[in-house]
């Protein structure tokens, strides 16, 4: 059998996490189950890959949680401008309406244009939703096409913030003092480089009815993330595709 590559170091931590979890997903292929020098290496690699997955999964809440400022900053300027312009409607009703609303988003104008803190913004967004649900209120919104849905996507980026804070905490509770996502990706491939793929280089030749399936997968996993080009490399790529079709 054609020997198995090095994972290479240059691969980013989603791509490990992924190599890992293929790896895994294929050890039912293994016809030497009974071996306990392989099922001690796939055992560090599972631990591995489920701490890396967890703290990927970590980075990502926290990267949805960086967008919630700016969200909720456009959210409320458009619905603002919206009805400002409302205000200048020439229908006394619908004008009327809209000052009424206005008077309310006035009040919280300053803080979204000027605070950038996440708590800020959710206290704000609180407040700005309760002045804005009273019945009187409530008559003038719906007076107003489109507002309703605005105030609507508001309190849609407001909860999506909270659930992403509550699973953020909870995420960050679990991991006390725990390695980084790039510490444990090193260690990953060290386990994969190191142990995995030279055990079963050996392995495969000597035993293939047991070992040759599995190794297989096992270097098509590593060959997929290890050639798979980059998000740069391929926007590099459509850029000269398109240069070369103009």
């Amino acid at each position: 059998m054609k020997k198995l590559q090095l994972l290479k170091h240059s691969v980013r931590n989603g791509k490990v996490n992924t190599a890992a979890q293929a790896i895994l997903d294929n050890v039912d292929k293994l016809k030497a189950e009974d071996d306990l020098c392989l099922v001690g290496i796939l055992a560090d690699i599972r631990k591995d890959q489920e701490s890396l997955n967890e703290l990927i999964n970590t980075e990502r809440v926290k990267t949805n949680l960086s967008g919630f400022v700016t969200a909720a900053k456009q959210k409320f300027r458009k619905l603002y401008n919206l009805v400002e312009a409302y205000t200048d409607i020439d229908d006394e009703s619908v004008s009327e309406a809209a000052e009424a609303v206005m008077e309310i988003l006035k009040r919280h104008n300053k803080t979204f244009a000027y605070k950038y803190n996440q708590s800020e913004i959710n206290s704000c967004l609180t407040a700005l939703l309760a002045d804005l649900k009273g019945a009187g209120e409530q008559a003038y919104i719906q007076s107003l096409s489109y507002v309703d849905g605005y105030i609507k996507a508001l309190s849609n980026i407001q909860s999506e913030y909270m659930r992403n804070f509550s699973i953020y905490n909870t995420m960050l509770d679990k991991q006390v003092e725990q390695a980084t996502a790039t510490q444990v990706s090193k260690g990953l491939i060290e386990n994969v480089n190191s142990y995995l793929v030279p055990y079963l280089n050996v392995m495969a030749n000597r035993f293939a009815d047991d070992y040759l399936e599995f190794a297989r997968a096992v270097r098509f996993s590593i060959s997929k993330v290890n050639f798979e080009p980059t998000r740069s490399a391929r926007a590099d790529c459509e850029e000269s595709e398109m240069q070369l079709a103009a």
